[in-house]
C-alpha cells in the first residue's frame, strides 16, 4: 500500500511568510525521497488565515474543512487513480451552494 501525506499551514505561517515555506520544501523532499504521494495544501490556504480558521486558533472552521475535503477528494481521485465514475458522484463545495 502506497502512503500519502497531506500538509497544511497554520494561520501564523500564512500571515508571516511569502512564497514557498521551509516546511513545504522539507515535506516535498521527504515525499520525493520516500516515494510518497504528497498533497500540499499550503497554496490552497494562501490568503485564508482570517476566513478558513477558527479565530485565534490553528483549527479549521467550516470553510477550512470544506476546502480540505474538496482538495482531498480531488487528490484521491486524480493522484491515486480511482475510477472516474466513483469520483464523479462526490459533491464539491460548489455543488453544495
Amino acid at each position: 500500500i502506497r502512503i500519502s501525506l497531506a500538509v497544511y499551514p497554520w494561520p501564523e505561517q500564512l500571515a508571516n511568510e511569502s512564497g514557498r515555506s521551509r516546511q513545504e520544501a522539507i515535506w516535498q523532499r521527504f515525499a520525493d525521497a520516500n516515494d510518497i504521494n504528497l498533497l500540499n495544501l499550503f497554496p490552497a490556504f494562501q490568503g485564508t488565515e482570517k476566513t478558513h480558521f477558527v479565530d485565534g486558533d490553528v483549527h479549521w472552521n467550516a470553510a477550512g474543512h470544506t476546502l480540505v475535503a474538496d482538495r482531498l477528494t480531488a487528490f484521491w481521485c486524480e493522484s491515486l487513480a480511482r475510477p472516474k465514475f466513483a469520483c464523479a458522484k462526490t459533491p464539491t463545495s460548489s455543488d453544495r451552494n
